[in-house]
């Protein structure tokens, strides 16, 4: 079972010219920490653990011991992405902060166990995010599948999520049923690369709220019979 109190620990972090480093208390003795490793460890990961390799993202399940991460690395599209970005916060160390906020906000999450950014000064180049496995089913595949009993949970844990987010004024930004898992009956969610908090006076709130429960909702196009279960969302 994932335990809820791990955003009461206190974060390790370290930062100099080369990278920007953050680490749970809890890290894998056997998580590498640097750059080449981190690349090795995706690089000789079995087809099968390989969860997804694109231009923007290769994400990894990897066995540490007895545990399983999922080690994600943000690529840069170009030249001009890199330069783009090279400024502004990583994606991994989005997801790092999203983290916490959502899980201080009630909306559970994984436990992050590592963000690392390649750095070169003050500009950002590739950069790594690691956390726990969850032993739970995608949204998308399992709620078609459920009793009513159990959608009826489902109902519940969706409607409570938005109003936490509503009270915390949180945007997940990516609310496809694949980011949505179902963890021994609770709602977990995932990829938080592009989550944010919105402060009191945001213009875009209300839009990018009300954008997240469109997408949830796009999710049941084609089954009609979970679609109505959240016809007043």
């Amino acid at each position: 079972m994932i335990s809820t109190h791990w955003s009461q620990r206190r974060a390790k972090h370290k930062r100099n010219w080369f990278r920007a480093l953050r680490t749970d208390t809890k890290i894998p003795s056997s998580l590498p920490v640097r750059v080449d490793e981190l690349n090795r460890l995706l690089s000789d990961s079995a087809p099968e653990d390989v969860l997804k390799n694109d231009r923007t993202t290769t994400v990894a399940c990897v066995t540490l011991g007895d545990r399983k991460v999922v080690l994600k690395r943000y690529n840069p599209r170009n030249q001009w992405h890199k330069v783009k970005r090279a400024l502004r916060k990583s994606r991994a160390r989005r997801c790092w902060d999203m983290s916490y906020v959502f899980q201080k906000a009630g909306l559970n999450v994984s436990p992050p166990l590592l963000m690392l950014e390649d750095r070169l000064g003050p500009f950002r180049r590739n950069a790594f995010f690691v956390n726990e496995k969850l032993q739970g089913k995608e949204l998308l595949d399992e709620l078609p599948k459920m009793s009513e009993p159990d959608r009826q949970k489902v109902k519940q844990a969706i409607t409570e999520a938005f109003a936490k987010m509503k009270r915390a004024r949180i945007v997940h930004g990516d609310m496809k049923a694949t980011n949505l898992l179902w963890v021994n009956d609770e709602l977990f969610f995932i990829d938080l690369d592009a989550s944010e908090r919105h402060g009191p006076w945001s213009l875009t709130w209300t839009a990018n709220h009300n954008k997240d429960k469109k997408r949830f909702v796009r999710n049941w196009e084609d089954t009609p019979e979970v679609a109505a279960l959240f016809s007043n969302l």
